[in-house]
């Protein structure tokens, strides 16, 4: 940190936090979606594991930096 930065003594903001009021007279639902035919609910993204031990699931992790500070080489090593 620069120790020569001038920081604020006080909060240089406003805290404006507006609810949210539904105007039922003009509210409009959106449209019902269409229905997943039966054949494709029975199925899932998946693959056939050899002889008798049925199928299975690719797992994936998602490792995501939040801050650009310190997370990087975090995430690099975790993912090495």
């Amino acid at each position: 940190m620069d120790p020569t930065f001038n920081w604020p003594t006080a909060p240089n903001f406003d805290d404006r936090i507006v609810s949210y009021v539904l105007d039922e007279e003009h509210f409009k639902p959106a449209p019902p979606m269409e229905l997943i035919p039966d054949y494709e609910k029975e199925t899932f993204m998946g693959f056939k594991r050899e002889g008798t031990r049925g199928v299975g699931t690719r797992n994936y992790v998602v490792v995501f930096s939040a801050s650009s500070l310190c997370s990087c080489p975090w995430c690099e090593r975790l993912t090495s």
